[in-house]
């Protein structure tokens, strides 16, 4: 029986991306070795956090939408948490830097990609096939160009799925700048004019609600 190292759990608001304003009970797991410079889970990077088995997870599970985060959680086979969630009749968001496959079998309900200038923006081709939202963090050295040679190999694979996957423009930022919210709308409206497939610009909901 398998321990994931939790960082944290808590139940709020889904403040990012697509389901933003969706109730969801976040699972934070331990360990990240991307390295992010603007990262705001930094206290993730190490190995701290408390093993736990997954009963003890579950039990601080409130809503339907559980967010699987870190971290970077595909550093640990997944399979006996999601497995879990999914006989309760959880819907399960991963949240990925992109940086590994996914080790177990399970495949979350939903994907969400957050590709990282340390990985060259980019990700494993078995992952991108079951991607189904691209969320960029738009800082201040994100390029335009960037974000389309990189968006290029994922709308490639699902070239006949035309809905699929969806890009998500976010500002950077520990409440976002004004600046960064400007720059990330201007993408937004950019890329809806160079791509067919569903465009849309996120705040970060935790920021203005001052929750979690």
């Amino acid at each position: 029986m398998i321990r994931y190292r939790v960082n944290e759990q808590f139940n709020t608001v889904q403040g990012e991306g697509y389901h933003t304003g969706t109730p969801a009970s976040f699972i934070r797991l331990q360990v990240c070795t991307v390295g992010c410079p603007w990262c705001d889970t930094k206290y993730t990077w190490a190995k701290g956090g408390t093993l736990m088995k997954v009963e003890e997870i579950l039990k601080e599970v409130k809503f339907k939408h559980v967010v699987v985060t870190g971290g970077e959680p595909t550093y640990w086979n997944l399979d006996e948490l999601i497995g879990a969630l999914k006989v309760r009749n959880h819907y399960v968001q991963l949240e990925t830097s992109g940086q590994n496959n996914l080790k177990g079998t399970w495949i979350p309900d939903w994907v969400t990609w957050s590709p990282k200038k340390n990985l060259s923006f980019k990700a494993p081709f078995e992952l991108m096939r079951v991607v189904d939202e691209v969320k960029f963090v738009v800082d201040r050295d994100l390029t335009l160009e960037e974000v389309w040679d990189c968006l290029d190999p994922i709308l490639e694979i699902a070239k006949d799925q035309p809905k699929h996957p969806h890009i998500t423009m976010m500002p950077e930022g520990s409440p976002p700048t004004l600046e960064s919210m400007e720059k990330a709308m201007t993408y937004t409206q950019a890329l809806s004019e160079l791509t067919t497939r569903p465009v849309r610009f996120s705040d970060r909901l935790q920021y203005r609600l001052g929750v979690k």
